[in-house]
């Protein structure tokens, strides 16, 4: 799911058994109403012709995102291959290449629209990471990244709860906010996400409680 350099920590026992190093698979904790919340998040925004989802893993997202965005020439981008060998029956209509948020198969200013859920916490180069996004989102176009945050009130219960060994940056949600996405990006706008489990995982997003909440969902504008 996550593009950093070691492949081999995203393979079948990353997504199918102990995702984040915790009972449960993806797919069990990457619930249908998070991604309905993640369209519904976009489409306040823009209206793509040209998208592109990094970390796409097994294509749940995507599966939702070309219903939504129908006129839409989607694609995504993964560093498993065991991932996207489960997203071509999930998302037929994307296309999907193998690759890493530092090192994308795609041409300049490929896309009007670029998302990146979970993501970036898991890359060692997030200097790399911001210029590869800035080169392939078209001048105006829009990027949209969920993070984990792990300052404020809750941020000792996330630090607790969070077992994944690929998660390299334990940081606060200034860490993101203020960071290296300024170099290339305009922060357009940015909500909390809660998520908690009760019978099923649940994915909340709002405004209110974004200063407390466990993780953030940010939109970039990029800069002409």
């Amino acid at each position: 799911m996550a593009p950093t350099h070691d492949r081999d920590a995203f393979g079948e026992d990353y997504f199918a058994r102990t995702y984040g190093g915790g009972p449960g698979s993806y797919a069990a904790r990457a619930t249908s109403n998070k991604w309905r919340s993640m369209c519904r998040f976009i489409a306040d925004r823009a209206q793509p012709s040209a998208a592109l989802d990094i970390g796409c893993a097994e294509g749940a997202f995507l599966r939702y995102a070309t219903r939504w965005f129908p006129n839409a020439r989607w694609s995504g981008v993964d560093v498993s291959a065991y991932a996207l060998a489960r997203a071509r029956s999930v998302a037929p209509n994307a296309e999907l290449r193998e690759g890493t948020v530092t090192a994308l198969p795609f041409q300049d200013g490929a896309f009007d629209l670029v998302t990146a859920f979970d993501i970036l916490e898991h890359v060692p180069d997030l200097p790399a990471a911001a210029r590869e996004l800035a080169r392939v989102v078209r001048p105006g176009g829009e990027l949209v990244v969920v993070v984990p945050v792990y300052d404020g009130p809750l941020g000792w219960l996330v630090r607790r709860l969070d077992r994944d060994p690929t998660h390299l940056h334990i940081v606060g949600r200034r860490f993101w906010l203020d960071g290296v996405l300024h170099e290339h990006f305009d922060l357009d706008g940015w909500q909390g996400t809660w998520r908690y489990y009760l019978l099923r995982y649940w994915h909340v997003r709002a405004t209110l409680g974004r200063q407390i909440s466990p993780a953030i969902v940010t939109s970039w504008r990029r800069r002409r």
